[in-house]
């Protein structure tokens, strides 16, 4: 998916699957645009940090790795809290 591309951009490569997986989930590569993006996101982290689907994951993205650096690969993305 195109969207995945995009945290080339913001990410090592090494760093992308491990990001991808916490931000979306194991299933992320079964994603095929952004509104799934946007949806599996929100289920997995609704309490951190909200996406909407009119936004932009270009503006979105920054946040939303900080949030992944900030509290590592926990879970894939479920939080106890």
């Amino acid at each position: 998916m195109d969207a995945f591309r995009l945290l080339e951009n913001y990410l090592a490569p090494e760093e992308v699957i491990s990001f991808a997986c916490w931000a979306f989930g194991p299933d992320f590569a079964e994603i095929e645009n952004g509104a799934q993006m946007v949806t599996a996101w929100n289920i997995l982290h609704w309490n951190l940090y909200q996406l909407f689907i009119s936004g932009s994951m270009s503006e979105d993205l920054p946040a939303m790795i900080e949030l992944w650096r900030e509290r590592g690969d926990d879970s894939f993305g479920v939080f106890e809290e």
